[in-house]
């Protein structure tokens, strides 16, 4: 059996229970709730977080969505966005063409 020093983590939750509540958030702001309605808020502080981002994560993606192609702006800096790579849209300072 081997010992466990102060550095392991034991009541972290898995991967599994974290892409579930990520999941769960996304799908919650999909579906219209409430941010404030977190079920994981009296359960479990890292998997209320991680709902927190999901939801976040969606609403961010459904604003990008409904804007038209020339109204994007860069999210790092908030100058008009010119191109779109793996971070999404930017501008050229950032990495846009």
């Amino acid at each position: 059996m081997q010992d466990r020093d102060e550095t392991d983590v034991v009541d972290r939750p898995s991967q599994y229970a974290r892409s579930i509540a990520y999941a769960e958030g996304v799908a919650a702001h999909d579906f219209g709730r409430d941010r404030a309605r977190n079920p994981y808020s009296s359960q479990d502080l890292v998997l209320a977080v991680v709902w927190i981002t999901g939801w976040d994560t969606a609403e961010r993606e459904a604003v990008e969505r409904s804007r038209e192609p020339g109204e994007h702006q860069c999210p790092f800096c908030g100058a008009p966005a010119v191109g779109q790579t793996f971070l999404g849209y930017v501008c050229r300072e950032h990495g846009g063409e």
